[in-house]
């Protein structure tokens, strides 16, 4: 009797257990359906994962691409891969990658870098996947507006030749704009000031340029002559419309490009690498060694150290195969370092031009800082002051961040990392008739002065501005 009823309890449980493990295996069932619709719904509408497959965006954001740590200076560098179908060939055995920092023409490439697939470390590859970027899709589903994609913002979008293939691009000119690139800038002018002729005569001459971007249309097509003089009258109403595009310092931040970091100098210093110059005038007592660049004049006496060596242009490591004739020289620059202010009085100072307008930020012991315009053209004049203020005084041991830069048409001086001066439209402002025609090349090269003051000058960056261009638009 007890056995039985032992008997009669355990297959009651064990069918409770059953029942049980069903309804377990079902409600792991539902959730993960659920979870797959709720991956497919969030990735359709709210957010989708994307890797750049190209080097197109470089060097904000990379594809497929290999590293190389220069041989000379120890700087690493990104360069685009063989096995990228748009640069499949363009490169062989005896490429090299011309290193960002130094100047310095590295030969350890590995060319199979590209080829990713079969036992790829038999050929000796170090070939990395394109970097990783989310995208938010629910601005536009809500109706955009101030929630959707501003300028400047990378976006994503299908190419309109293909509806399977993704292009990942930043986002430059708004709905209802016209754009001109000058010296590397972006200036806009709203379409709707434009009077019908202008447009109408652009529209035109699009039509013309992408025919001879599809059909080879020869130079001395009889349209070119036609479509000369009203062109020229478009060019001269946009030159009183047109206004520089200027970057919020989130969409800055990645598209400075070192030109120099003296952190990592040459080992050995050759033709057309970087390096800090003194000047070997009386009084001067600059000494660039260690990686620092030192001054020592607190007894007296004043210097300057002068950026030398290799051209501030557009070259980027990641292109290996656009030659030296294609760079084009940029004149927005940034120049930054830590000062550990030692003995004395005096002042420190960095320069930097734009053509012929140079700039000056000079900060002196008391923290008196200053900045000044003492360009031979435009709207500054030789020793006018553009600004000044006071900030902290300099002190024995007390390292600050000191910058100075160009960009859009605007100077400005960043004291840690927080703008403290800068000029205005009225002070500095471009001349789109001038642009047009001029030679962008910096007047002179950067340089650093001081005077009446032991200092050290650590972490000194040269920076590059993204150097825009537009090839297919000039006539």
């Amino acid at each position: 009797m007890e056995r039985r009823q032992k008997t009669e309890s355990e297959s009651g449980r064990h069918a409770g257990e059953g029942s049980s493990a069903l309804r377990e295996a079902k409600e792991t069932t539902e959730s993960i359906v659920i979870a797959f619709i709720l991956a497919f719904v969030f990735r359709a509408f709210i957010v989708e994962a994307f890797v750049i497959p190209t080097g197109s965006m470089a060097a904000t954001l990379y594809g497929q691409h290999g590293t190389l740590i220069c041989e000379d200076c120890g700087w690493e560098n990104a360069y685009g891969l063989n096995g990228d179908e748009e640069r499949a060939g363009r490169y062989g055995p005896d490429s090299r990658v011309l290193c960002q920092n130094c100047g310095h023409y590295n030969t350890n490439l590995k060319f199979h870098d590209g080829m990713r697939s079969g036992d790829r470390r038999l050929l000796g590859g170090n070939a990395e996947s394109g970097d990783r970027i989310l995208v938010f899709k629910w601005p536009f589903d809500v109706g955009a507006g101030r929630l959707g994609p501003e300028r400047w913002d990378v976006t994503v979008f299908k190419n309109p030749a293909n509806g399977d293939e993704n292009f990942i691009k930043r986002l430059v000119g708004l709905p209802g704009e016209v754009l001109e690139i000058l010296d590397g800038d972006v200036y806009a002018a709203p379409a709707s000031e434009l009077t019908e002729n202008t447009l109408r005569t652009m529209g035109e001459f699009l039509h013309l340029k992408y025919r001879m971007r599809t059909s080879h249309v020869p130079n001395d097509d009889p349209e070119w002559a036609r479509l000369r003089d009203p062109m020229e009258a478009v060019l001269a109403e946009l030159a009183n419309k047109l206004h520089i595009v200027r970057k919020s310092p989130a969409a800055q931040n990645p598209l400075w490009n070192v030109v120099y970091h003296h952190d990592y100098p040459p080992r050995e210093l050759g033709d057309g690498q970087p390096f800090w110059n003194p000047d070997r005038g009386e009084g001067s007592r600059w000494s660039t060694g260690d990686r620092c660049l030192r001054f020592s004049g607190a007894t007296g006496g004043e210097g300057v150290v002068r950026y030398a060596g290799k051209a501030i242009v557009d070259h980027n490591s990641y292109n290996i195969d656009v030659p030296s004739s294609a760079w084009n020289p940029v004149s927005d620059l940034r120049l930054e370092t830590v000062v550990y202010p030692g003995a004395g009085d005096g002042w420190v100072e960095l320069d930097l031009c734009k053509g012929e307008e140079c700039f000056a930020a000079r900060l002196d012991a008391q923290g008196r800082l200053t900045l000044t315009g003492h360009g031979e053209s435009g709207t500054t004049e030789s020793g006018e002051v553009m600004g000044d203020t006071m900030v902290s005084p300099m002190g024995v041991g007390r390292p600050f961040e000191l910058a100075l830069e160009i960009l859009d048409y605007r100077a400005a001086v960043i004291v840690d990392r927080q703008e403290v001066l800068a000029t205005t439209l009225a002070q500095f402002a471009p001349d789109i008739r001038t642009l047009r025609e001029r030679d962008p090349t910096p007047s002179r090269a950067p340089f650093i002065a001081a005077g009446g003051v032991d200092v050290e000058l650590r972490h000194v960056v040269l920076y590059r501005d993204a150097y825009y261009t537009a090839p297919y638009m000039r006539g």
